[in-house]
């Protein structure tokens, strides 16, 4: 639990007493500063507990609201005044101007020294800091041991979804959903269609972080070598911790570890598809025949449309990736195969995945696409 001003005043040995009544002081504190400066703003970040003696309020080098002000935009968590010294008693002024902007005033008693709360704060964060490394550890155990049995890849994603307490998905290199949890988180696939592309022509792994309202959605792409194996997206309400994203990394490097033992067998049928594209060419249609039904797929109908896809190694496995991805849902068969520098994309010429095969130029930035007609 991060430590809070609440935290604070519950300590007993401190002594602490607030004055204010409608401050928050659930709020946690990053740090403990003092300063006796009429502006110690431009020295803060946000999110310390300030300590101060009141020096300058009380030889009116600063006008109490105009001071306090500046610490609430600051984003200073609370104010310690040690009373005993330049003020016998906290200032009604002081109080009533915190009230009013939200800043929560601690009297700090004179047989209190500050390096008191400094220590109390220093040894909460790294007790906070301490737990975070143990959970994080606990969990990419957890994860470890989900990668090795059996049910892999959903049981990762499952576990990883319940330790972040929102949503993880997995899609395939074409944007597919393999795995989700909660199962409702397939739904969100769709909307991350453009990220998936963009993502897709850059050398795996890399990331990128989508915030929005309430939400913030991680996205990782999966794969050691030049070509994506799928993508990883997790997502929750609010920021995510360090230690989340460490969690987040570690789930995604044991699913590209996953991913990566169907490589050799891609390799072959990559190359498996090159032979036949070259017997096509050569028109041997029918010793390529027996080959594609032993592979459990079809040829295109002919007649054929031809597309001739040009690009980096990247682009142009993702381009195989959208082709299968459209074929899928169009319900028609497709070869893509490798020719020298270029890739060739057949589908039949008479049914909509012609038409549905226009959009590679989008989903595969960068990429060149040129066609014939129909042969």
């Amino acid at each position: 639990m991060p430590v809070t001003v609440a935290t604070l005043l519950g300590t007993a040995p401190l002594g602490l007493t607030l004055h204010t009544r409608g401050a928050a002081v659930d709020r946690a504190v990053s740090w403990v500063h003092v300063s006796e400066l009429a502006d110690p703003t431009p020295f803060l970040e946000g999110g310390e507990l300030l300590l101060t003696t009141g020096l300058a309020l009380a030889s009116g080098g600063a006008d109490v609201s105009d001071y306090v002000r500046r610490l609430a935009e600051a984003g200073v968590v609370g104010l310690g005044l040690g009373t005993g010294l330049s003020h016998a008693q906290v200032p009604a002024d002081l109080v009533a101007a915190a009230d009013a902007h939200g800043l929560a005033v601690l009297e700090v008693p004179r047989q209190t020294p500050f390096i008191a709360l400094s220590r109390a704060v220093s040894s909460a964060l790294a007790a906070e800091e301490y737990a975070a490394v143990t959970r994080t550890s606990t969990v990419q155990r957890e994860l470890t041991r989900a990668a090795v049995a059996p049910g892999a890849p959903g049981t990762v994603v499952d576990r990883l979804a319940r330790h972040l307490g929102g949503w993880a998905l997995l899609v395939d290199a074409a944007g597919t959903p393999l795995e989700a949890a909660p199962p409702s988180a397939r739904g969100r696939a769709g909307d991350l269609t453009a990220a998936v592309d963009r993502l897709r022509t850059t050398r795996p792994p890399a990331g990128a972080a989508l915030t929005q309202p309430g939400e913030t959605v991680l996205l990782q792409s999966l794969g050691t070598g030049s070509r994506v194996r799928g993508f990883l997206a997790v997502g929750r309400a609010g920021p995510f911790p360090a230690g989340d994203r460490h969690v987040v990394n570690a789930a995604a490097l044991l699913l590209t570890l996953r991913l990566e033992q169907s490589r050799a067998l891609d390799s072959g049928t990559a190359a498996l598809r090159a032979a036949i594209l070259r017997l096509l060419l050569a028109g041997q249609t029918a010793a390529v025949g027996p080959v594609v039904e032993a592979l459990g797929e079809r040829l295109p109908a002919e007649p054929v449309l031809a597309l001739a896809v040009l690009g980096s190694v990247e682009q142009r496995a993702a381009a195989v990736d959208v082709a299968a991805d459209a074929a899928a849902h169009a319900g028609e068969p497709v070869l893509s195969a490798g020719l020298d520098d270029a890739l060739v994309v057949l589908a039949s010429a008479d049914g909509p995945l012609a038409g549905q095969l226009a959009v590679l130029p989008e989903r595969v930035p960068g990429a060149v696409v040129g066609t014939a007609p129909p042969v």
